[in-house]
């Protein structure tokens, strides 16, 4: 196949093309060409007005002016006008026209199965053409068809489309030709890229095949060195940006350039909008005007994307059933915010532009605003009257696609501007019209909750399914609305910086979808980063907006958060006494996530504390919930002891659909929705429902669960702790006994499966079951001291109180509120009974008040 491949710029088909442009855009031919146009043109033009001034009488003085006849004139106006016809023929030839090559992409591997042989060089570009052929001019290969990778480059950077990829990585033209020649220095003194000319364009021509290019762009050759030059495959790498991400960037520029071109006018792709045939197909709708507007009109004036990346299928799908002779309205079911609402868009671009089936050219996109029809309306009837009006109008019209945002508002309940109102029976007959076609969109749960049960209606709907993008339909998406944005707020946006949106939109806003979540950051940041005096855009720029959005610490981090991590045990132990392996086995687990190597889709770290009563177990989750998340609010508690029935279940996920609770959503669902960023307590989790036990199979495993009204409630940022006294009498036991550490772990697990407390599969989701053991006497005197430092701190600060508590009174106090069933619990309840009561009686008789010092000895305590 090589043989029948081959290189060669010179004998291109737009060779001659290119040398023009080339020629225009030398300073050489430019200047002169211009001064000469303009300026014969101008002296020519005055020269004819001179002779139309002769023409007037009593100015004798213009008769002497040289050249001056009737003659002259008229020669040198049309020395003029064939100048510049000749220079805008020249321009047109040069920047205007796009000839497209013989074959494409397809046809050429056509071509070369039957053996024939083709000239690469054919499915270049103008632009590449120039750029290859300067690089040819300044390599010094030592290979014939060979080039070097940096005259490539460099030639590159001075076009735009280069320079336009050169900057989405980063980087201004000056500083990547620094980094490129740093790069080739560390290789070697001898050193020298040399690529093969006929491969590169052979890779080329795959990614424009792939991305639908009629012919080889300059960003296609970035692309396809990015696969086989070794100095773009390390700069992509320290950028974090793959192979195919690269052909994002390819395609962000080739949609900007449509988009500058979609500007100018086109005679081969008129708009089919405007002027006074609007009226004529429609005729006279006063209630369509007044409640329906035109999606059309609205696209042509806002310039929206021409099309949309990853939703071709929907479109295509939308349009087949549109045209239909029956059943030809089309349901768009889907999560809000994955962008139902822009595939009738872009539907109503492509009626616009004419790119769909032609018995859907001249038809009307009208866009039902549900709210206006409400608006003012005092009854259910008054509402059914104005919608049937519009209906009306509509039908008569005879070429209407009536768009209705979430349809659901029209049914009873669906909405809570309607009450009552129950539209069905009034859109069926409409439904069943062959004059009239429909497109409404609504969300998963309201198509259960209000449409699937109306038969009448939902069977007259082909329903579409529309999901979330994907990573690089995201990326795209968002590439095609900076083309609007970066002009609107003159900004640059880094390819890395839109990597970075995507990545923490995703893991740190989940109560919205892609694309919605995605571009309502983009927007957010955008508005940061002019707040701060800038106007280019790094990933860094990303993780501090979010940053300050979540108040959870991103990407590199401050080092204080750093130093914490580093040292999370320390930290933990100055709250939580004795546990050395739970506390070991926490912090570990916690730097893997902050490090960004845990599984993303998961939880930060899940952990089944197991041990008695009062041994440490909600302390510990307290200090986890203020190291990590900055304040012990930020735990969520949930007593299991209180979810003992199915019922429980219920209260934690949602009602059934259907029943009056069904709205409100679950307890545990609802909590971490609002307060994603969470760690979450399961208490005493051996006394839940064994359905509830269940939930954690998938919570824990996949890091979401669904609530009663569908939608996917994702943990992958919340720590999620349970805890348990099961098994506790054993545990005291083994300890007794004498059992080394690292069994007693095996040893408890296996009781608790024999004993049927839990499953294996259930015990083996945790991050880490861990065992607390029973407090030994020292350990509670060391806790009785962090207790009372406690009191003196609160007294000093509230009251102005200065208390000394002495050793022996401490413990005393210890000894006191030691209990080996309660573990340190009952401390707590000593310290009110046997010193805050002894403070209370000092205060209320006034022997100590603000500013007073007081010690509490053994003898105080009664």
């Amino acid at each position: 196949m090589k043989e029948q491949i081959y290189f060669n710029h010179k004998k291109a088909q737009f060779w001659p093309h290119a040398r023009l442009v080339r020629l225009v855009r030398t300073r050489v031919f430019s200047i002169p060409l211009v001064v000469f146009v303009y300026g014969y043109g101008t002296l020519s033009i005055l020269y004819f007005l001179i002779y139309f001034i002769r023409l007037i009488p009593d100015i004798p003085i213009l008769s002497d002016i040289p050249f001056s006849n009737t003659m002259t004139g008229y020669a040198s106006i049309g020395i003029a006008l064939s100048f510049l016809l000749a220079s805008l023929h020249i321009y047109y030839k040069a920047y205007v026209e796009q000839p497209a090559p013989k074959f494409t992409a397809e046809q050429v591997t056509e071509i070369i199965q039957k053996g024939g042989r083709v000239n690469l060089a054919d499915f270049a570009s103008v632009p590449v053409l120039l750029t290859i052929d300067l690089a040819f001019k300044r390599s010094h290969a030592t290979q014939k068809g060979f080039i070097e990778a940096r005259e490539i480059y460099v030639a590159m950077t001075k076009e735009d489309r280069g320079r336009f990829i050169i900057n989405r990585l980063g980087f201004f033209r000056d500083d990547f030709i620094k980094e490129m020649d740093a790069y080739y220095k560390s290789q070697g003194k001898n050193y020298v890229s040399e690529i093969d000319v006929t491969y590169l364009f052979a890779k080329a021509l795959e990614v424009a095949a792939i991305e639908k290019h009629p012919k080889i762009l300059v960003s296609d050759i970035l692309a396809a060195l990015s696969e086989i030059e070794p100095f773009m495959q390390e700069l992509l790498f320290s950028r974090n940006i793959k192979v195919e991400d690269v052909l994002n960037i390819v395609y962000w520029q080739t949609t900007n350039e449509i988009y500058d071109q979609e500007k100018k006018f086109d005679p081969d792709n008129p708009k089919l909008t405007g002027g006074i045939g609007k009226d004529w197909s429609m005729g006279y709708a006063l209630a369509l005007n007044q409640f329906a507007y035109d999606m059309t009109e609205i696209v042509a004036r806002q310039q929206t994307p021409i099309h949309l990346i990853g939703r071709s299928r929907e479109t295509q799908e939308m349009e087949k059933i549109l045209v239909r002779a029956s059943k030809h309205n089309v349901l768009l079911v889907g999560p809000s915010g994955v962008g139902k609402s822009s595939i009738a868009l872009n539907f109503a671009r492509r009626v616009l532009y004419g790119q769909t089936y032609p018995a859907l050219a001249n038809r009307k996109i009208m866009q039902l605003n549900i709210d206006y029809i409400l608006a003012g309306a005092e009854t259910p009837g008054a509402i059914i009257e104005r919608l049937s009006a519009v209906l009306n109008d509509a039908v008569r019209a005879g070429n209407i696609v009536l768009y209705m945002n979430n349809i659901q508002s029209l049914f009873a309940g669906g909405g809570s501007k309607v009450g009552a109102v129950d539209a069905s029976d009034v859109l069926i007959p409409y439904l069943e019209n062959p004059e009239l076609y429909f497109v409404a969109t609504t969300t998963t749960s309201a198509y259960h909750q209000y449409i699937e049960s109306k038969t009448g209606v939902a069977d007259k709907f082909e329903r579409i399914d529309v999901e979330e993008p994907d990573y690089s339909a995201t990326i795209r998406i968002l590439e095609d609305i900076l083309h609007w944005l970066e002009p609107a707020y003159k900004v640059t946006v880094t390819y890395n910086a839109l990597q970075k949106i995507v990545e923490l939109s995703d893991r740190f806003i989940y109560n919205k979808y892609f694309p919605e979540k995605a571009i309502d950051l983009l927007n957010e940041l955008v508005v940061f980063v002019k707040s701060q005096g800038r106007d280019i855009i790094f990933p860094e720029d990303v993780e501090q907006t979010i940053q300050m959005k979540t108040k959870v610490p991103i990407g590199e981090g401050e080092t204080v958060e750093k130093e914490r991590l580093l040292n999370l045990e320390d930290y933990l132990h100055k709250r939580v006494i004795g546990q050395n392996t739970a506390i070991n086995a926490v912090a570990n687990a916690l730097r893997r996530a902050r490090a960004g190597i845990r599984s993303g889709h998961k939880p930060i770290g899940s952990f089944l504390f197991l041990g008695p009563t009062g041994v440490g177990k909600t302390e510990t989750s307290k200090a986890l919930a203020d190291s990590y998340f900055g304040s012990e609010d930020k735990m969520i508690r949930f007593d299991m002891s209180e979810y003992q029935d199915i019922s429980g279940l219920h209260r934690l996920l949602g009602a059934p659909p259907g029943t009056p609770q069904a709205e409100s959503g679950g307890q545990l669902t609802n909590a971490v929705r609002d307060n994603p960023f969470s760690l979450i307590l399961f208490d005493e989790i051996e006394k839940a429902e064994p359905n509830i036990l269940n939930i954690f199979l998938q919570l824990l495993d996949e890091g979401w669960v669904t609530d009663s009204l569908g939608r996917k409630v994702k943990f992958n940022n919340s720590i999620i702790i349970a805890t348990s006294n099961a098994g506790a009498e054993y545990l005291r036991q083994l300890i007794q006994e004498g059992t080394p550490e690292d069994e007693i772990r095996d040893k408890l697990l296996n009781y608790l499966q024999e004993q049927h407390l839990f499953r294996p599969e259930f015990l083996n989701r945790f991050t880490a079951v861990v065992n607390f053991n029973p407090l030994t006497t020292d350990q509670i005197v060391t806790i009785t001291h962090m207790m009372v430092e406690k009191l003196i701190s609160r007294l000093d600060e509230e009251k102005g109180i200065f208390l000394t508590v002495t050793e022996p009174a401490v413990q005393k106090l210890a000894e006191l509120g030691y209990d080996p069933q309660l573990g340190a619990r009952p401390i707590q309840r000593v310290l009110q009974e046997k010193v805050e009561n002894f403070l209370a009686k000092k205060m209320l008789s006034e022997e100590i008040k603000r500013g007073s010092s007081l010690t509490f000895d053994v003898d105080d305590i009664e």
